[in-house]
């Protein structure tokens, strides 16, 4: 979804003109959420984490994603060893319908 993607600006565009909530993404091996800086700012890129030992500067993990009327909440659990446990948090706020 950047400028370093062949067509990330043109895509994340068509995004935020289409009111797309989430753009799940991969590849970076972190979990992150990014609002897209294009339109009303609730376009969001979601990165999903890696269960790779390879770490990025984060352990290995994955999100949950509960979609509710009004919010999206975006919970990255990592691995701490012995199980999985909460490691970040973002409650996204979605554009009134």
């Amino acid at each position: 979804m950047t400028g370093r993607v062949r067509g990330g600006k043109r895509a994340a565009r068509r995004f935020c003109e289409a009111k797309v909530d989430l753009v799940m993404t991969g590849h970076i091996h972190v979990p992150f959420v990014w609002p897209l800086s294009l339109g009303d700012g609730r376009t969001y890129a979601v990165g999903a984490g890696t269960l790779s030992l390879r770490e990025r500067g984060a352990p290995p993990s994955f999100s949950l994603i509960a979609i509710g009327p009004d919010e999206i909440e975006v919970t990255a659990l990592a691995w701490t060893g012995g199980r999985f446990d909460q490691w970040r948090n973002w409650s996204l706020e979605r554009r009134p319908r």
